[in-house]
C-alpha cells in the first residue's frame, strides 16, 4: 500500500514538473511571408536551410504578375513576364536570368511539392527589397522603387505603384478609352517600431544604423535626382539627437580613401544654412523636393521621440553630393541627393543592425513605347483599306532602329508583333518597371473625312511639357495640320505614374492623311521626330 502511494506521489510529481516545464516553453513560432504589407499563404513557410532564409517561389512570382512553369522531366522552374526570364533546375544552384547564368547562395529544393530558393536571389532578380526576421523565421518583401513624375507631383487618382508586369498577347477591350477607374492604393501597413541611430556614409553605401523592427520603402525622385528611403512605424533617436552622427565610421566618418562627409545638422529651415540640433528639438522637414532638409514649419507630434532634420555633404562619390535626413508626412526620411540618376539596393544586416543603401551604377533612362492596339482589336480602318494596327507597329519599330539601348537609355516595347496586351498590362508593364517616360502611338478617325491633322494627348499636370515637345517635332515630320496639344482621359495616360502622352499623329479617314501615314518615308521622319522628342525631353545628345 505504500509502495502504491510512494508511486502515485511520484507520478504526480512528475505531472507537475512537465506541466511547469511546458508553461516554461516559448510560444510557438509561425513563420510569414509578406510581400507589400500582404500576408501570402504558400503551401510551405518561408525556411532556414543550412544558415540561408529559403521562401516559397510561385507565390510571389504569381503575385507579381510572372507567370510560372515547372516541367517535371527536367525538373526545371521557368518564371516569365514580358521583358524578364528566369529558369532553374531543381538542387542546381547556378540560374539563368535573361540568358545570363547567376549563382545562388543554395540550390532550389522541393518541400510539402513547394520550391524554395534563396531570399536575396528573389529580391536580386525581381527587382525587392527582401528582409528576414529570424525571431520568427519570417520574410518580408516589398517593391524596391516607384518613379514619381517631376517636381514631386503624384497624381491622387493614380493606382498604387509596382507589383505586375502585364504579359502580351490576350483580347480585352480595345483601347482609346477613357472611362474605366483604377482602384485606390492599398492602405499602408502597420510596421512594429523601430529606431534609427547612426549614419554614415562609407565604401559607396549609405549605412543606416537601427535598432527594433524596421521595415524601410524607397522611392526613386527626379528634378532634381533623388534616392529617398522612409521608415514608417520608426523614429529617430542615439546619435541623430546627441550630435555624434556618423563618429561610428572608419576615419572618423570618411569611409574610403578620398571620400569624406562633412555632418550638420539644422535646427530649422533650409539645409544650406548650417547650424547644430540640440537633443529635444522638435523639427519638421520637407525632403520631397531637391532643396532644403527642412522647409521651417511647425512639425506634427511625432511620440515618443523628438524629430530632427540635417544633412551631411558627401565628397569622393561621382553621383551622391548629400544626404540629408528629417521628418516626412510622420515617418524618419532620409534622402541621398544625386548629380545623375543612380542604381542602388538595400541590405539589410540584423547581425550588426545595420541597413546598406548600396549605390550600385548608372541608372539608365527607361522609355516605355506603345503601339496601341494590334491582335484583335484593329483600330481605325483606314479609306484605303489598312488598319491602325499596323501604322502604330510600323512605327515604334522604326523608333527601335533608331535608339539601341545604351547606357543612357533602354527602349521598350508593349508589344512588338501583332498582338494585344491589355491596357492594363501596357499600365502595368510601365509602372513596374518605373519607367521615365511612356509614349503611345496612334493614328486617328472621324466620321467625317475632311477632318485631318495631328494631336498630341496628355492628362495629368506633370506630362505637358512632354507632350509639347513631342507634338512640335511630330508636325515638323508630317506637315500635317496643328490641332494642338489637349487634355483627355485615356486610361494609358491617366494611370501611367511618369509623364505619358498619347500620339494621335494624323487621321486614316482623311485620304490625304492616310496616303502619307502609310508612306514609308513619311514613317521614318515620324520616328525620327519621337526620337528627337525623348531625346530633348531626357537632355541626352
Amino acid at each position: 500500500m505504500k509502495k502504491r502511494i510512494w508511486l502515485f506521489s511520484l507520478l504526480l510529481f512528475a505531472v507537475f514538473c512537465f506541466a511547469g516545464s511546458a508553461s516554461a516553453m516559448p510560444a510557438p513560432v509561425t513563420p510569414r511571408l509578406v510581400l507589400n504589407g500582404e500576408t501570402l499563404e504558400p503551401p510551405h513557410p518561408p525556411s532556414l536551410i543550412d544558415s540561408i532564409s529559403m521562401v516559397p517561389l510561385r507565390v510571389i512570382s504569381e503575385h507579381l504578375g510572372y507567370r510560372v512553369d515547372y516541367l517535371q522531366a527536367e525538373r526545371e522552374v521557368v518564371i516569365q513576364s514580358a521583358v524578364k526570364e528566369i529558369r532553374m533546375n531543381i538542387g542546381n544552384p547556378t540560374a539563368s536570368v535573361d540568358g545570363e547564368n547567376r549563382t545562388m547562395s543554395a540550390a532550389p529544393v522541393i518541400l510539402n511539392d513547394t520550391t524554395l530558393v534563396p531570399l536575396r536571389f528573389v529580391g536580386e532578380t525581381m527587382g525587392l527589397e527582401v528582409y528576414w526576421d529570424n525571431s520568427t523565421k519570417s520574410a518580408f518583401l516589398y517593391t524596391t522603387y516607384r518613379t514619381d513624375p517631376p517636381w514631386g507631383y503624384v497624381p491622387s487618382d493614380a493606382p498604387g505603384a509596382g507589383g505586375l508586369v502585364g504579359s502580351v498577347g490576350g483580347s480585352d477591350s480595345p483601347s482609346g478609352g477613357g472611362e474605366e477607374d483604377g482602384s485606390a492604393p492599398a492602405g499602408e501597413p502597420e510596421y512594429a517600431e523601430g529606431e534609427l541611430l547612426d549614419l554614415r556614409y562609407e565604401n559607396n553605401a549609405v549605412i543606416v544604423k537601427f535598432a527594433g523592427m524596421i521595415a524601410p520603402k524607397s522611392e526613386v525622385l527626379s528634378g532634381p535626382h533623388r534616392i529617398a528611403i522612409d521608415f514608417p512605424g520608426a523614429r529617430y533617436g542615439g546619435a541623430f539627437l546627441d550630435g555624434t552622427l556618423g563618429m561610428a565610421a572608419p576615419n572618423g566618418g570618411n569611409g574610403t580613401e578620398g571620400a569624406g562627409v562633412n555632418v550638420s545638422a539644422m535646427p530649422s529651415g533650409d539645409a544650406a544654412t548650417g547650424g547644430s540640433a540640440s537633443a529635444g528639438t522638435a523639427l519638421s522637414g520637407d525632403l520631397s523636393s531637391g532643396t532644403g532638409a527642412a522647409e521651417g514649419e511647425a512639425s506634427q507630434a511625432f511620440p515618443p521621440g523628438p524629430m530632427v532634420s540635417g544633412s551631411q555633404d558627401v565628397t569622393g562619390h561621382e553621383a551622391l553630393y548629400r544626404i540629408r535626413y528629417a521628418v516626412h508626412e510622420g515617418k524618419p526620411r532620409i534622402v541621398l541627393d544625386l548629380n545623375a540618376r543612380w542604381n542602388f539596393q538595400l541590405v539589410r544586416d540584423d547581425a550588426s543592425g545595420e541597413l546598406r543603401i548600396e549605390l550600385t551604377g548608372p541608372r539608365p533612362y527607361v522609355v516605355v513605347l506603345d503601339a496601341g492596339h494590334g491582335g484583335s482589336d484593329p483600330g481605325a480602318k483606314s479609306v484605303n483599306g489598312r488598319w491602325e494596327k499596323d501604322f502604330n507597329l510600323a512605327i515604334v519599330r522604326k523608333v527601335r532602329e533608331l535608339l539601341p539601348d545604351s547606357q543612357e537609355l533602354k527602349l521598350v516595347l508593349t508589344r512588338d508583333d501583332d498582338t494585344y496586351p491589355t491596357l492594363d498590362e501596357r499600365i502595368e508593364l510601365a509602372n513596374f518597371l518605373g519607367a521615365d517616360l511612356f509614349i503611345s502611338v496612334h493614328a486617328n478617325s472621324h466620321k467625317s473625312s475632311s477632318v485631318n491633322g495631328t494631336e498630341t494627348y496628355y492628362k495629368h499636370g506633370y506630362s505637358l511639357p512632354l507632350a509639347q515637345i513631342m507634338h512640335r517635332h511630330i508636325l515638323q515630320a508630317t506637315g500635317f495640320k496643328d490641332n494642338g496639344v489637349r487634355t483627355a482621359e485615356f486610361k494609358v495616360i491617366k494611370y501611367t505614374t511618369m509623364p505619358a502622352v498619347l500620339l494621335e499623329v494624323g487621321y486614316l479617314s482623311n485620304s490625304q492623311n492616310a496616303s502619307r501615314l502609310f508612306n514609308a518615308t513619311v514613317q521614318k521622319r515620324v520616328a525620327e521626330a519621337i526620337v528627337m522628342g525623348i531625346k530633348e525631353y531626357l537632355q541626352l545628345p
